[in-house]
């Protein structure tokens, strides 16, 4: 329209989005409909076109050339730099774990950053709490010592009142208050909230003024080491606009129209910077589209409150969006059902907006399937045997999906899909540091730069790549014999009473971790890994068993290795160093999957990745409270009150107003049919109670299904997801041998047993060298402790 009816350009035009993918589906949208004019149209994430300003405009930003990316692992690097500065009296360290404020430091300088907060702000924001705390003492000794019954109900509200209305007391903590007041007609629980408000800030006070003077260190550290994190670019920009106006000016008069996707997902950096390039005007031509009800990314920054300060600030033109073209009717009423019973939403905060949808698709109108079975193994295969019964029918497993609250919720539904031959996709990139190949890689490497850890033996041993028979494997680990000494000695390794050709294969195994320790002195790093992967043949092996996810981490592992070392000039130890920083952190080193085509493929997605995705059928898998209502990432270091808006107004939410809209989008992106499927018992026979949002959904629009193929979903599961390998004949008449002749069993093998019978076979059987748990030593140090006390008693 814009096109059609005015003289303007398609470079004029500013479309700013989301995501990479989000960004090429509107240019694909786009290009059906005004065909290549859409590639002249910007259209971009926030990110990208801020680094396209930088990287234009060199002149107004002279230190970009200089700087460099701060990738996950150099910020905990940095972070814990400063935390290892700080004195053992910091609020923020803690006796035991000096990082346990780690994460919530980073997940804050982040926040901090995103939301566009200075130092100054935050330290003008904890004065506020501490005139608060300071001021409020006596008041709130006052408010305890009175019992919340009805005589006291006039006492106990003036006091309240005393509070909200306390001299020079800033206007967040006052609507904070305010809005506390009001959470309840109970005043009791009214009571309760405010004393814990002080309570609360008598503990974070002093470590928010810690976290103040750390967010000032982090930022001159990133300076001094010419670094920049992934929110400053956006904060660049910001900053070179208002410091020059004939930058903003060319940016302005450049784009007249400005288009945001996704409104409901942008931060307050990304809404300061649309709102200084729309600054121009009083009245800019600024469309902005977005449903406050799929806001789900609020630990990203996005909020509710977002679309409501743009309609404050620029009174627009409303236009509710009513006909929905992907779901039928009871979708779309069950959806509304559950999402109704949220507060903060702009339907209640904008009288004339109605956010009723109305169905346009001629689909029968289905109820909603609520399935509950008992137990996991249960729910497995009903899920399983329902998708292959739909494709069976005809349907496309493409327009199948199973969503899930987290990844690790697919684990074990993966098998059973497998149990029925289903091509299923689960579009996630792999972490190599969990892949098998890579875990033997990195402990031949700790090998290699320190022989004497004899627990990566066994690994090493029992490698794929290795190929020691398994009764000799065995018979090695009985020798008691010192493995790092072993494969080193021709003479311990010819005493062993195993095969000639796995003492060969030992023989050569220590002769090429010899070889490759003499590169290390040498050769580069990389070209060391490279010659590795020859002389192990690691690659060979690879290649013969055709297996190309495994080939493409490894070529990921070495190009990390290539990058690591080039860039910080580090030796093995080093690196490895680093490679354990990954693991102790849990950051993935990602290697995306390449032997799977998801075309025609079963879709297994969380929830945020589902977003924007439809389907025609769709289950909503592990309906559990424990899975949707009580995932909490509680922040252990709470910043100042009013930093962020949505924090002020959380008092009018109730605590799942987010999970709630999570659910609601789940609902939404069905087409013709829904499942909600959960478990009523845990493996122990321990109940389990499900979802609130289940309960949420009118009556009528449910249809419960019975599930009465109990024995077959576990022979199934017994059948295929317990299955194993025949033993080897040798090893198995060699451990009846042992278990007959030599084994002692007692209570701890006992208890071994129950909680894991595969890790009784490998640590009281097999007797695999490894590491203590802190928990094991720091129970040895204690015995040994106590022991030593009472011999000095007795002598």
């Amino acid at each position: 329209n814009i096109l059609k009816k005015t003289d303007t350009s398609p470079t004029s035009i500013l479309c700013l989005t989301y995501t990479d993918i989000a960004a090429t589906n509107m240019r694909n949208r786009l290009l059906s409909l005004i065909g290549s004019d859409a590639y002249k149209v910007k259209i971009c994430t926030f990110h990208s076109f801020c680094n396209d300003i930088i990287s234009t405009k060199p002149e107004y930003f002279p230190f970009s050339t200089e700087l460099k990316s701060i990738d996950d692992l150099e910020t905990i690097e940095l972070v814990r730099h400063l935390i290892d500065k700080l004195d053992n009296t910091s609020p923020l360290i803690t006796w035991g774990d000096r990082y346990f404020y780690q994460k919530s430091i980073i997940n804050n300088l982040y926040l901090v950053k995103r939301e566009n907060i200075f130092s100054e702000t935050l330290s003008d924001l904890v004065e506020d709490e501490q005139y608060f705390y300071k001021n409020s003492q006596k008041i709130i000794t006052e408010l305890s010592a009175l019992r919340a019954t009805k005589n006291n109900y006039p006492q106990i509200n003036d006091i309240i009142d005393s509070l909200i209305n306390l001299p020079n007391l800033s206007v967040n903590l006052k609507a904070h208050l305010q809005i506390l007041r009001n959470s309840s007609e109970n005043l009791s629980e009214v009571k309760a909230k405010i004393k814990k408000l002080h309570q609360d800030l008598e503990k974070n006070i002093p470590k928010q003024l810690e976290f103040i003077n750390l967010f000032n260190s982090y930022q001159k550290n990133l300076r001094k080491r010419s670094l920049y994190d992934y929110q400053d670019m956006i904060l660049f920009v910001l900053d070179a606009f208002k410091q020059n106006p004939d930058l903003l000016l060319t940016y302005q008069e450049k784009y007249q129209y400005i288009l945001v996707d996704e409104y409901q997902d942008t931060n307050s950096s990304q809404n300061h910077l649309i709102e200084l390039l729309a600054s121009y005007y009083d009245r800019p031509n600024l469309f902005v589209v977005g449903d406050d009800d799929q806001s789900i990314f609020r630990f990203q920054g996005a909020s509710v409150e977002n679309i409501y300060h743009f309609y404050q600030k620029y009174n627009p033109k409303k236009i509710v969006l009513k006909n929905n073209y992907r779901s039928h009717k009871l979708i779309l009423e069950s959806s509304q059902s559950v999402i109704s019973h949220n507060q903060n939403r702009i339907a209640n905060l904008i009288t004339d907006v109605d956010k009723s949808l109305v169905s346009s698709v001629d689909y029968d109108p289905d109820p909603i399937n609520l399935v509950a079975l008992n137990s996991n193994i249960e729910e497995d295969y009903f899920v399983a045997q329902k998708i292959s019964d739909l494709i069976k029918s005809g349907e496309k497993p493409e327009e199948i999906a199973i969503l899930f609250r987290k990844n690790r919720d697919s684990e074990e539904l993966s098998k059973m899909l497998s149990a029925f031959n289903l091509k299923f996709f689960l579009p996630s990139d792999t972490n190599i540091l969990k892949s098998p190949v890579i875990i033997q890689l990195i402990k031949l490497l700790e090998f290699i730069n320190d022989p004497d850890l004899d627990e990566s033996i066994y690994h090493l041993l029992a490698s794929s790549f290795v190929a020691l028979k398994p009764i000799d494997l065995v018979k090695v680990l009985k020798s008691k014999l010192v493995l790092s000494d072993l494969i080193f000695d021709s003479k311990k390794i010819k005493s062993l009473k195993i095969s000639e050709s796995s003492k060969k294969i030992i023989s050569n195994f220590g002769k090429r971790i010899a070889k490759t320790k003499v590169d290390l002195e040498n050769y580069p790093l990389e070209k060391v890994l490279n010659r590795l992967l020859k002389r192990f043949r690691i690659l060979k092996y690879l290649l013969s068993k055709n297996d190309i996810d495994s080939l493409n981490q490894v070529h990921t592992f070495y190009k990390f290795l290539k990058d690591t070392v080039t860039q910080k000039d580090l030796n093995l130890s080093d690196f490895l160093k680093r490679v354990n920083l990954y693991l102790d952190n849990n950051l993935p080193i990602s290697s995306p999957s390449v032997s799977h085509d998801s075309s025609d493929s079963i879709k297994l997605l969380t929830i945020h990745g589902a977003k924007g995705l439809e389907f025609n059928h769709v289950f909503i898998y592990h309906l559990l409270q424990d899975s949707w209502e009580n995932q909490r990432d509680i922040n252990k270091l709470k910043l100042p009150l009013g930093l962020l808006q949505s924090e002020i107004t959380k008092g009018i939410e109730d605590d799942f107003e987010e999970d709630r809209r999570l659910f609601y989008v789940a609902l939404t992106r069905a087409k013709k049919q829904i499942y909600l499927t959960f478990s009523q018992y845990k493996e122990n026979g321990k109940s389990q109670t499900p979802s609130l949002f289940i309960s949420e959904i009118d009556d009528h629009l449910i249809e419960k299904i019975d599930f009465k193929d109990k024995e077959t979903a576990l022979k199934t599961y017994y059948q295929f997801a317990n299955r194993s390998h025949s033993l080897d004949s040798d090893l198995g008449a060699y451990l009846r041998s042992y278990l007959r002749d030599s084994y002692k069993f007692n209570v701890s093998h006992l208890n071994s047993y129950l909680r894991c019978p595969l890790c009784f076979y490998y640590k009281t059987i097999l007797r695999i060298p490894q590491n203590k748990e802190k928990f094991s030593s720091f129970g040895t140090a204690v015995h040994h402790a106590l022991s030593h006390l009472y011999r000095q008693k007795l002598s």
